[in-house]
């Protein structure tokens, strides 16, 4: 009898644990303010950021009268010296000429790209998503860096709204940092706003 109250208690005390666990996760999380605003009006985006990170933008055109032109937009990074690594990145992609622009056929030819090569990456995770009604994809995976014996860890965000492909790239040096921002960066990608019908 008393073996049996025993394990009854332990059980209860186990449950106990993991509400408080899963409550201090979501406190965590709810805890993210993103109080700054990042717009391009030529591109069509909207992403907010927390205070503590630091933005540069960079307004970069790569590619101009190619299959997609680029534009490099803006990168974040956590205003911290010890993971100066860590950027999240966002990208506006020309998709017009592309013949399949479904988020399928782009998170495809993603993923061939991640598996293929001397550098080869592995995928952690892949799924269909939406952000603020437009269809997205998030690829997680790893990745050797040349030279180097370090193996990143990167989360690729993909969201299409009409002609044009919004991709946030968020890089980190190991599982540690990745966890550590992950939450932020989820914050931001769902903040994300896009004009629709703008081209840069």
């Amino acid at each position: 009898m008393k073996s049996k109250f025993a394990a009854i208690v332990r059980a209860t005390l186990l449950l106990m644990s993991a509400i408080m666990m899963t409550t201090t996760a979501a406190a965590q999380t709810a805890a993210v303010l993103l109080d700054q605003t990042y717009t391009n009006t030529q591109c069509g985006i909207t992403i907010m950021y927390p205070s503590d990170w630091v933005k540069e933008e960079l307004n970069q055109k790569f590619g101009e009268g190619g299959l997609a032109p680029l534009t490099s937009l803006a990168n974040f990074e956590p205003n911290s010296p010890e993971d100066y690594k860590s950027t999240v990145k966002a990208e506006a992609w020309d998709i017009s000429k592309y013949s399949d622009k479904s988020i399928e056929g782009i998170a495809d030819v993603d993923k061939e790209t991640i598996l293929s090569g001397e550098y080869a990456g592995s995928i952690e995770q892949a799924e269909r998503t939406t952000v603020n009604g437009h269809h997205a994809y998030s690829i997680v995976y790893t990745q050797p860096i040349p030279d180097s014996e370090e193996i990143w860890k990167i989360m690729a965000t993909y969201i299409v709204s009409g002609d044009m492909q919004y991709t946030i790239l968020f890089t980190t040096t190991d599982n540690e940092t990745f966890d550590k921002y992950i939450s932020v960066v989820d914050s931001m990608v769902n903040s994300i706003k896009l004009d629709e019908g703008k081209k840069c």
